[in-house]
């Protein structure tokens, strides 16, 4: 988590902004160590941030649309209805981002088990939709992929495609 906080130099991104929110607001006891990462001039944007109405607006957001989770006291053992509450920050990735770090391996790993079920799922009722024509295609493409004697390079997978999307994630202009 605070390799997102090391070596920004310039102002904060709207991302790392909500992320520190995230941890603010749910008390993530690991909010003043990435403090102490910032410059005093980030400091004071976060401060100013706190108060702004885009951060009111995403409390809003949390409040009406995130189920309520003390991650401040949870089991070891999830039960299903807590992992599903917690899944729906998993989803939302800037949120997960400022709480996962509250969780611990154990609790983490139920979270992506769910996940992994759910893109299951989701495979499933897709090539359930699909035309035996489509079938036959997706399993001619998997074919020569799996033929290709020479792996081929199809992205970097989680990494910003554009200018707009790396200063986001990684903040300003370098």
């Amino acid at each position: 988590m605070s390799s997102l906080f090391k070596d920004i130099k310039g102002e904060l991104s709207p991302d790392h902004l909500e992320i520190l929110l995230v941890m603010y607001d749910f008390k993530n006891p690991q909010l003043s160590e990435m403090l102490d990462f910032l410059i005093s001039e980030q400091k004071a944007q976060f401060t100013e941030f706190q108060q702004s109405t885009q951060a009111r607006q995403l409390r809003t957001f949390w409040v009406t649309h995130m189920p309520f989770v003390d991650f401040c006291d949870l089991p070891e053992t999830l039960d299903d209805t807590l992992v599903n509450k917690i899944y729906a920050y998993y989803k939302r990735h800037i949120v997960w981002k400022g709480v996962s770090s509250m969780l611990t391996l154990s609790q983490l790993l139920q979270v992506t088990r769910k996940d992994s079920a759910v893109q299951r799922e989701e495979y499933i009722k897709m090539l359930a939709a699909m035309t035996e024509e489509e079938k036959q295609q997706e399993a001619e493409k998997w074919r020569k992929i799996k033929e290709d004697p020479i792996p081929r390079f199809y992205g970097n997978m989680g990494e910003p495609e554009t200018r707009e999307e790396y200063e986001r994630k990684y903040g300003g202009k370098k």
